[in-house]
């Protein structure tokens, strides 16, 4: 059989990619916003910040009717990360749908919607936003 490998060692997959998977849904500085949350928009996980411009914008209706919010790029997550902006018209249960996506390369949009991207943020505006009253989120998904 011949004898052992002893530099023989076991992959176990992108180390940067392990530790984001095991911090991507805590809150280690309380704020209401996960590390995967604040790494994808760029504020400090360590740091409750929840003023900081790079968090997702109350929406403004502009001239046209149209709404328009805003939130943080950060560029050394996109390798690892998946921005998603989801709209509902109320709050109900899988009443939430995606009317953005960001997947590090290509922008994926809802009928509607309009992008500005650039190195630090992204600008949606919603040519359609739910009448009377809506409700937008964003969520960070990690790639693997």
């Amino acid at each position: 059989v011949g004898a052992p490998d002893i530099g023989a060692a076991e992959y176990l997959g992108d180390p940067v990619i392990a530790n984001l998977i095991s911090l991507w849904n805590q809150d280690s500085d309380l704020d209401g916003s996960s590390y995967g949350v604040e790494y994808a928009l760029g504020t400090n996980p360590a740091v409750s910040d929840r003023s900081n411009s790079r968090n997702l914008t109350t929406p403004t209706i502009n001239g046209s009717g149209h709404a328009v919010l805003s939130f943080g790029l950060n560029s050394s997550a996109v390798a690892a990360t998946r921005w998603v902006l989801q709209r509902s018209a109320d709050l109900s249960p899988g009443s939430f749908t995606d009317v953005y996506r960001f997947n590090g390369t290509t922008d994926t949009t809802a009928s509607g919607i309009t992008v500005v991207r650039t190195a630090n943020s992204v600008t949606i505006t919603d040519a359609n936003p739910p009448s009377g009253k809506g409700f937008y989120r964003f969520k960070a998904e990690i790639s693997q």
